[in-house]
């Protein structure tokens, strides 16, 4: 069990009275999660490591540069995404940058970029090619979000699933 707010004394009750272990931090649909909110942007350090290696697995392959950017939206999308949406923390543009910066090296093999980030990220109608902007890809997650807090509020009663 995973505890906020409550005093040392409390929890050696709930712990004695109900007989469950007390943790700091318990992994939920492959989130961590612990009481203190700041430690949960945590998960993307984990994440990118993960991310990491798989890229370093495809990038054995001999890909051409749409082949490494298909990789990035069918291996990688999904799992940044999946974070994005059940994690709706603000985030540091560091953490965007680093993000950048796998893929770049990923995309480019390694070598120096010819391109721009932000060119490779432009719709294909606009000459780029529809790399994902991890950026807008976080605020329409939040938005989603503060879309479903909106519509809470117009509700008199409120169910909670469990």
């Amino acid at each position: 069990m995973l505890m906020k707010n409550i005093t040392i004394r409390n929890k050696k009750e709930l712990k004695k009275v109900m007989g469950l272990q007390i943790t700091k931090k318990i992994k939920y649909l492959g989130i961590w999660l612990t009481a203190k909110c700041s430690t949960i942007k945590d998960n993307y350090t984990k994440l990118f490591n993960q991310i990491k290696k798989d890229l370093e697995k495809c990038g054995t392959l001999q890909l051409s540069l749409l082949g490494r950017i298909a990789t990035i939206k069918v291996n990688v999308v999904p799992k940044i995404l999946y974070l994005f949406q059940t994690t709706p923390t603000k985030l540091d543009k560091k953490i965007f940058r680093e993000l950048n910066r796998i893929i770049t090296k990923f995309v480019w093999a390694g070598k120096k970029a010819q391109v721009k980030v932000k060119d490779l990220q432009d719709s294909k109608s606009r000459g780029g090619l529809g790399l994902p902007d991890w950026e807008l890809y976080h605020k329409a997650a939040i938005l989603v979000w503060i879309q479903d807090w909106i519509k809470l509020r117009k509700k008199r009663i409120l169910s909670i699933e469990a």
